[in-house]
């Protein structure tokens, strides 16, 4: 049997929710799962400081409360990575695989900035990338005109 050192701890005994460890997470959509509600728990947690913050005199606010509760914070997200490790060993479902092409990386770096920013993050940063994208794009063409020698509508 494999002995741990002292001190340290084994990551896929983490619970992702009552009763289930990454250990129990058997498929890539029971991982995808684990991951959204990992991240719905850690928005709960941080809209509880929020509120707490907000009103100095509610009940949240008794000592020790909030270091507790980040305490609470940082094991979801050592959760969080322990499930994008499990994950990682697991096999996407055969529609959700890109094609073994060149774009097959490309698919995996944004499959995994996904999974380690969340979905929200991800959308946010997706959509800036859409908007240089669109100005990178008239200015691309812009400039294929010009060596052209066309000259764009006005």
């Amino acid at each position: 049997m494999h002995e741990k050192p002292i001190g340290a701890f084994d990551a896929m005994a983490l619970l992702v929710r009552e009763g289930v460890t990454v250990r129990d997470l058997k498929t890539w959509e029971e991982c995808q799962q684990a991951i959204t509600d990992i991240d719905m728990q850690i928005e709960s947690m941080l809209s509880q400081i929020s509120r707490a913050e907000a009103d100095p005199t509610s009940g949240m606010n008794k000592p020790g409360w909030r270091s507790r509760v980040q305490g609470a914070i940082r094991w979801k997200k050592r959760t969080r990575k322990a499930v994008n490790v499990r994950l990682a060993e697991l096999s996407r479902p055969a529609g959700n695989r890109p094609a073994g092409s060149k774009d097959a990386l490309r698919h995996i770096i944004l499959d995994t900035f996904r999974l380690e920013l969340g979905d929200a993050e991800f959308d946010r940063i997706a959509d800036i990338a859409r908007a240089r994208y669109s100005v990178a794009q008239s200015l691309a063409e812009g400039s294929n005109q010009e060596r052209s020698g066309a000259v764009p509508d006005e």
